[in-house]
């Protein structure tokens, strides 16, 4: 499973290796650069969430896969708005499924509250990717859904965490966000925001 996983894992080195490129315009060229032969600043490896949430019956009857009374929704952590919203076009459920080696199990001991009754809950990750502030929206979101549904066992609730690293460089009084993520064909995408 975990060859399975690595696959999807975004890294610097694999989009150098692959001669990606982030081209981007600065003040002293006239030709776009690639930003990702400059030394980043930071590198954050994040995971989105991404969650698929549906009633397990209507009335006597279950409900059909394509039924809009679910949730089917990325969640992004915290990232420039621009990146954001091309990581949640990206990974958006409604198409196809993301693979089952990048299933998250919510009930997971590292979701919940820390070590000691009424401790701070862990920093929540997916191989190292940090789920961040997303894993308390999912769980406000579910919670409510879920209640609102009868509860636990009348729910078919699946989420899936999406790794990605959010690489911030730096040159000459220029900043450029980056993310770096492999898509579901297997590909490395990379966007640029300012």
């Amino acid at each position: 499973m975990l060859d399975e996983v690595e696959r999807y894992i975004p890294s610097l080195e694999r989009a150098r290796a692959a001669r990606c490129e982030v081209s981007t315009r600065v003040w002293w060229r006239r030709s776009a650069v690639n930003v990702l032969g400059w030394t980043p600043v930071r590198v954050r490896p994040l995971a989105a969430l991404v969650v698929r949430a549906r009633p397990k019956r209507v009335g006597d009857e279950a409900v059909a896969e394509g039924d809009a009374t679910g949730i089917d929704y990325a969640y992004v952590p915290d990232v420039p708005l621009a990146l954001e919203n091309a990581l949640t076009a990206l990974l958006d459920p409604r198409g196809a499924l993301p693979p089952e080696c990048l299933r998250y199990d919510l009930d997971h001991a590292a979701f919940g509250a820390g070590p000691y009754r009424g401790g701070a809950p862990s920093d929540p990750e997916f191989h190292g990717f940090k789920l961040a502030e997303v894993m308390g929206q999912v769980r406000t979101v579910l919670d409510g859904w879920v209640e609102g549904r009868g509860g636990r066992d009348q729910v078919d609730v699946r989420v899936w965490a999406w790794p990605f690293l959010w690489i911030s460089f730096r040159q000459t009084f220029v900043v450029r966000e980056v993310v770096l993520v492999v898509r579901p064909d297997l590909n490395l995408q990379a966007y640029v925001g300012r």
